[in-house]
């Protein structure tokens, strides 16, 4: 049986109710809309809340699908006018560069006393794991591979992309990126087909270097280049040796320091070695550790903080080029991070807000809220261990959900409401106490 048939009899039984036929006629294209939406976003979070809403919109209007187009093609629609609507409240992401101008190198930057990017209120650009592209192509009827390569998802390019105004960075994305024409462009958005070309010659003009012109230019491969990693793990080398020489051989005259979300970076070899030299290489310095990874088809690693033993065993910190949000992780029970598995999938989070009621309690399920953290926004609340130990914490807590840990329950007289943090959407069975 065909693909093309196979996907009409799954939408056919879908029109008629039956909702596991359109998880498995949808569901394939689900990682592919969330790296459009992330282009058209910036954010990895905010993308895929946009593919659950494209989900539920094409749901709601399933009726009204009857393939004259793919359904591919009906769903990418639904993601970009989804996408659009989520920018009209929204304001761009970029980096720090292009917001503010550097500061002194003398100043230090406290992003572990910043907790506001928790109540989504930093809007920087994010980074997108290459795991997750990975499984765009390894998928099932695998898409282009334009469609995930390196320079439609490098740094530079969304950098680029994210300074058009939005319906110019739509256009630029369907046509010169999915490879859409301009009638079925144009007849998407809603704007005539002089319209939709005359956008598309702005953006262009705007963008000029990203991505080459030819789609047969772009990189077909993603394996890692051997010369970008041999440079991350002498950046990561010098950093564990605290080596300002062998830091220095790798940066350019006119490198930036950029570290999500502090808002403040630095620009120039000499002004970042000043700052590493007078801060995080200065002797008696909290440790920092590393963990190579990759994100947007580019080397990228993770950066932790140990502090003092008195105090939470490991802090997040900000990176440079790749940051980790930054959050002190208050250890729940005695109980440990496994930092290297942590450190390789802290680079897509996910937040999400959680209400109890006085005395309502949350079972903390080891698979469903594996690698999650709470920060306590107001109330109090209590953990539960399997071995019935009980602590407390009150509002400007983070905990970690990690085994022993089996209950959080809400123990105050007023509601307690918590921000959770984790790598992807969690279930959670709640009971009354």
């Amino acid at each position: 049986m065909s693909a093309a048939r196979s996907e009409g009899e799954l939408w056919s039984r879908a029109r008629r109710g039956d909702g596991d036929s359109f998880a498995v006629a949808t569901g394939r294209y689900r990682r592919e809309l969330e790296v459009h939406a992330y282009r058209m976003l910036g954010s990895a979070e905010d993308a895929e809340d946009i593919v659950q809403e494209t989900f539920l919109r094409a749901w709601r209007k399933r009726e009204t699908f009857r393939g004259q187009a793919t359904l591919r093609a009906w769903l990418y629609g639904i993601a970009t006018n989804a996408s659009l609507d989520l920018l009209e409240r929204r304001s761009r992401r970029l980096l720090p560069h292009l917001v503010s101008a550097p500061i002194d190198p003398e100043t230090l930057p406290e992003p572990s006393r910043d907790i506001s990017w928790v109540r989504g209120e930093m809007t920087w650009l994010e980074p997108y794991p290459d795991r997750l592209l990975d499984e765009v192509v390894s998928g099932e009827d695998p898409p282009d591979e334009a469609i995930v390569a390196r320079e439609t998802v490098e740094l530079a390019f969304l950098v680029a992309i994210q300074q058009l105004p939005p319906r110019q960075r739509a256009v630029l994305i369907l046509r010169d990126v999915i490879g859409w024409s301009a009638r079925e462009t144009a007849a998407m958005l809603e704007m005539s087909v002089v319209a939709s070309n005359s956008a598309l010659q702005r953006a262009r003009e705007m963008l000029r270097d990203y991505p080459p012109e030819r789609r047969d230019e772009w990189h077909r491969e993603h394996r890692p280049d051997p010369r970008e990693q041999e440079v991350l793990m002498r950046y990561m080398d010098a950093w564990k040796r605290t080596d300002l020489n062998a830091l220095a051989a790798l940066l350019k005259e006119d490198a930036q320091l950029t570290m999500p979300p502090t808002p403040g970076w630095f620009f120039g070899r000499d002004a970042i070695l000043r700052f590493y030299a007078r801060y995080p290489f200065r002797v008696g310095a909290s440790e920092h550790l590393h963990t190579p990874t990759r994100a947007n088809r580019q080397p990228a690693h993770a950066v932790w903080r140990r502090v003092q033993p008195d105090a939470n065993p490991l802090l997040p910190a900000a990176g440079a080029h790749w940051a980790v949000r930054d959050c002190a992780a208050r250890m729940s029970c005695d109980e440990e991070f496994d930092l290297d598995r942590l450190a390789r999938d802290s680079l897509h989070f996910r937040r999400r807000e959680l209400e109890l009621a006085s005395g309502e309690e949350l079972r903390i399920d080891a698979r469903a809220w594996r690698d999650a953290i709470a920060f306590v926004e107001s109330g109090e609340v209590e953990l539960e261990c399997s071995a019935g130990e009980r602590s407390r914490f009150a509002v400007g807590a983070v905990l970690c959900f990690r085994p022993p840990v089996r209950f959080l329950r809400n123990s105050g007289d007023e509601p307690a409401r918590l921000i959770t943090i984790s790598r992807r959407t969690r279930e959670r069975t709640k009971r009354s106490g």
